[in-house]
């Protein structure tokens, strides 16, 4: 690698690591260690900083492969000279390097797109040049900050015919005066079918005083057999979300859902479940009175703000819902599950988790 116009020498065509399956059936298992190295058409690679092909001289080092070892080099010279790059920029041990291949695979960098190579350099020659921010760790700033500063329209009065399951519970509800009545008549619920099939009500997490309200859509098998909202992999990951900016489901978040008991097979609810369960949600915002509301996916934003708009529009623009006594702020932001199967979405939900920072600052409350 010469630093100086950042071109890698002696590479006329390049070569791309990817997990071996020979001899496999089926798909490759997440634990292949085994590197091979496939030709990769392009005239000539260049990169600013080098640093994929650091990772990947890294693995194929550590683990010992004697003929990858020679076609890498072999690729990239086979007696690197002066600024050229060497494999002890990225030293590896066998461990540190199969994590950097299952890393790579939940990435989504799992299997081969086609049976040959693809010129991408010659795909990208003939499309049209799009000019792309940085993304940066800094406050959103131009599109982003004036995506955040237009609120959503206001939470319109919906008129829409009750189900006589749906009646119930809002006479219910409006009967609750604690969480702790909530919790208790929606225990003795029996409007609402899904828990004929669910196994527990989880109702909430999280301490009743904590100034961020956060909502879900529906419990999933690991919540249904805890009891508790977030608890799987999806849980696991809203966890480190909110550590990112200082909150916790034990000192200041409290989480819930729309939906109090599981959908069999974590099927998305119906508009009849929803409808029977909304009248709790909505005393359970009201009990709560939270400082902040934080909407997780399109079926809390739709049901809490009254809103037809798609979570994707919708998506770190701040919005109020009224109470009696006020309005509260309500950000929706993608759902913790959505992340998981689109892991480049994170880039947009960590401005959101920003931007509820800063209001939380602005509150007085963080």
């Amino acid at each position: 690698f010469n630093p100086a116009n950042g071109e890698f020498l002696a590479c006329l065509c390049a070569e791309l690591a990817q997990a071996n399956r020979s001899g496999e059936a089926g798909r490759a298992r997440t634990n292949d260690n085994n590197v091979v190295l496939h030709t990769f058409a392009g005239g000539g690679f260049r990169h600013g900083r080098g640093g994929s092909c650091f990772v990947l001289v890294g693995i194929v080092e550590a683990l010992g492969r004697e003929r990858e070892r020679a076609l890498l080099y072999r690729t990239l010279g086979a007696e690197p000279g002066p600024g050229q790059l060497r494999v002890h920029l990225l030293p590896l041990n066998a461990v540190e390097a199969r994590r950097m291949l299952k890393w790579l695979v939940e990435a989504g960098a799992d299997e081969a797109l086609a049976a040959e190579p693809i010129d991408r350099y010659a795909a990208a020659r003939a499309a049209p040049q799009v000019s792309v921010a940085p993304a940066s760790s800094a406050p959103a700033t131009g599109a982003e900050s004036a995506r955040a500063s237009t609120p959503l329209p206001p939470r319109p009065v919906a008129v829409q015919p009750i189900s006589a399951a749906a009646a119930s519970a809002r006479e219910i509800a409006a009967g609750c005066d604690s969480l702790d009545a909530l919790r208790a008549a929606l225990e003795v619920f029996d409007g609402c079918a899904l828990k004929t099939t669910a196994k527990s009500l989880v109702f909430a997490a999280g301490p009743a005083e904590a100034p961020v309200m956060l909502i879900g859509e529906a419990p999933g098998r690991d919540e249904d057999l805890e009891g508790l909202p977030f608890v799987g992999r999806s849980g696991q990951l809203l966890d480190r979300m909110l550590e990112s900016i200082g909150l916790s489901r034990e000192k200041n978040a409290y989480i819930t859902n729309v939906i109090f008991w599981r959908p069999p097979g974590n099927r998305p609810p119906t508009a009849e479940e929803v409808a029977t369960c909304a009248p709790f949600l909505l005393r359970h915002i009201e009990l709560k009175a939270p400082k902040v509301l934080v909407l997780l996916g399109a079926t809390p934003v739709k049901h809490v703000l009254n809103i037809e708009e798609g979570i994707t529009r919708a998506r770190g623009r701040w919005g109020r819902y009224t109470l009696a006594g006020g309005e509260i702020p309500a950000l929706p932001t993608f759902h913790p599950a959505y992340l998981l199967r689109t892991p480049s979405a994170k880039r947009q939900v960590w401005q959101d988790l920003l931007s509820l920072k800063m209001k939380l600052r602005e509150l007085g409350v963080a």
